[in-house]
């Protein structure tokens, strides 16, 4: 441990702890090995699914950008507590993983470890930014969640119903079995939320991307995340019925023609992925838009709490709003109140 000499911002001069550099790079590369030697099994099997290998992609990219644009400054002083908390929930997790048998604590230890190093050696950026960096090697262990909670069964049964309710909009018979859905013409059932390369995992890493390329505060990262659900339901139901409708008209315009039925294509799974990593951009520029700070300038110094209250929570994980202040005039003040 260092002592470590930096001028603050009214030009006195702060001394604060650090780790030295050698104990930062051992400690976090101990604690990535370990991760990843006794969750093997776990990272293994993260990595034989196509979509979430694009996942994985996605999650890089948005990170290599987020770094990229990261403000190292190595005038500020070194930090101490953060990273030396960070790394203990590394190793309680870790605990957690060998006592309990849960593999997915290791990812959250690993993210942990990150996360510690970064906020370690960025020293001019806050805490949340590395904490965000740390969530992005947790996403395995998120993924994993949602599977042992049943909770893509539950978004495909969501699907199914609104491609159901979409179709009687529309007006198209079909009857639903299950998870499929039988129409006159062929059958719905691409609706598995695991496994192929344009299911929602892979919607959830374009939107991972959008969060880290464009670093987005806590409350926009998660609408954003969200929209990855919404985003692949609306696209699945509309194209299903969609689909429908071109083959029933197609029948009725030409009854000479041979029955044809309905093909969910390769060429068909690139143009919805497409036509979802569009809207989940557009959406994301959006909700950042609404969710934008308020200047200070147009905050009205009479009543600032609920303009400071939205620049906190939608500035969060940040929690320096900026407050205005209020200009007076002393001669008028002394006129009115004479001493």
């Amino acid at each position: 441990m260092t002592d470590s000499i930096a001028l603050s911002e009214t030009g006195t001069a702060v001394s604060g702890r650090s780790l030295p550099s050698w104990a930062v790079h051992a400690v976090t590369i101990g604690i990535i090995v370990i991760s990843l030697l006794l969750g093997f099994s776990f990272w293994a099997d993260w990595f034989i699914s196509i979509d979430r290998i694009v996942c994985t992609i996605c999650v890089a990219i948005g990170l290599i950008i987020s770094i990229s644009k990261s403000w190292w400054n190595s005038d500020q002083p070194a930090r101490f507590v953060a990273p030396c908390v960070l790394w203990s929930l590394a190793v309680i997790f870790l605990g957690l993983a060998i006592t309990t048998s849960r593999p997915k604590f290791y990812a959250i230890a690993l993210g942990f470890s990150v996360a510690g190093w970064f906020a370690a050696q960025m020293k001019g950026e806050s805490v949340g930014n590395a904490i965000a960096i740390g969530l992005a090697f947790m996403v395995p262990a998120l993924v994993r969640a949602f599977e042992e909670r049943k909770a893509f069964a539950e978004i495909e049964s969501i699907a199914v119903s609104v491609t159901s309710g979409l179709a009687d909009v529309f007006g198209q018979s079909h009857y639903r079995e299950g998870n499929t859905l039988y129409f006159g013409y062929g059958i719905a059932d691409q609706f598995s939320c695991v496994g192929k390369w344009d299911s929602i995992v892979t919607f959830l890493g374009i939107s991972l991307l959008c969060v880290f390329a464009f670093r987005r505060s806590l409350v926009s990262g998660f609408a954003t995340c969200s929209l990855a659900f919404f985003v692949w339901i609306a696209v699945r139901a509309t194209a299903w019925v969609v689909l429908s409708l071109v083959v029933s008209s197609t029948q009725q315009t030409s009854e000479t023609a041979p029955i044809t039925v309905m093909n969910w294509t390769f060429g068909i799974e690139i143009g919805l992925f497409l036509i979802g990593a569009l809207l989940i951009i557009s959406l994301d520029q959006l909700f950042s838009s609404l969710l934008a700070p308020i200047p200070v300038e147009f905050i009205n110094p009479d009543f600032p709490l609920v303009a400071i209250f939205w620049n906190a929570m939608v500035g969060l994980p940040s929690l320096n709003p900026e407050v205005p202040s209020r200009a007076m005039e002393i001669e008028d003040y002394a006129e009115e109140f004479p001493v």
